[in-house]
């Protein structure tokens, strides 16, 4: 979300939420208690999730952005995409690993006394194999996931591939494509500022910043 926001220029103000916290207040908002949520203080609107928030910014700055394609058509082949990598692709890869590499290594292991489950890493990273042939056949006549241009799509694609980067899951041998590709939307500023951001006790790898690798 905030590389959409950037992308577009809209001003916002950050602020960090331990969803895993469920903090009453937080609860309060959105009793779903997961991230983004968007608030717009001066129309009184809370949007939840990535489709909403979307949906919103494409009425709200329908001339104004680039990143939503303005005919039907081909918004909803983006959007199919972005569902795909929202959904599909974090279900089956992303939530694995963080929640075993993170969440019960860093987060949680003052409480929970397990070992990361082997099993579950292995079948994600056996959906990632997948999951990046699917991204080869959407780069296969374009710069870009299924466009010439840059896209909510690429935006849903690279926050997690970049997580998994960050956590030192992505083998960039597997494909020169994905390669390619993540380097292009590394160099764009709006991602440049989300790469910046640290977490205590991980230490990403030392191309993750750098666009060319």
């Amino acid at each position: 979300m905030r590389i959409t926001l950037d992308e577009i220029k809209i001003d916002y103000t950050l602020i960090e939420e331990d969803f895993w916290n469920r903090r009453a207040n937080f609860l309060a908002l959105d009793p779903r208690g997961e991230t983004p949520l968007v608030i717009i203080e001066e129309e009184d609107v809370i949007l939840s999730g990535n489709f909403s928030s979307f949906e919103y910014i494409f009425e709200q700055y329908r001339e104004k952005q680039e990143v939503m394609p303005l005919d039907l058509k081909s918004r909803l082949v983006i959007g199919k995409i972005v569902e795909w990598f929202d959904l599909k692709f974090y279900r089956e890869v992303t939530k694995y690993l963080i929640d075993e590499r993170v969440f019960k290594q860093l987060i949680f292991s003052k409480t929970i006394k397990k070992p990361p489950n082997s099993s579950a890493i292995r079948a994600a990273k056996t959906n990632l194999k997948y999951h990046i042939e699917y991204i080869d056949f959407l780069l296969k006549d374009h710069t870009y996931l299924k466009s010439d241009k840059f896209t909510i799509a690429d935006i849903a694609c690279a926050s997690q591939i970049s997580l998994l980067d960050f956590i030192g899951e992505m083998n960039w041998d597997n494909s020169s494509k994905l390669k390619e590709w993540y380097s292009i939307v590394k160099s764009r500023k709006s991602v440049q500022c989300v790469l910046k951001d640290a977490m205590s006790g991980v230490h990403p790898p030392e191309h993750y910043m750098i666009p060319d690798f």
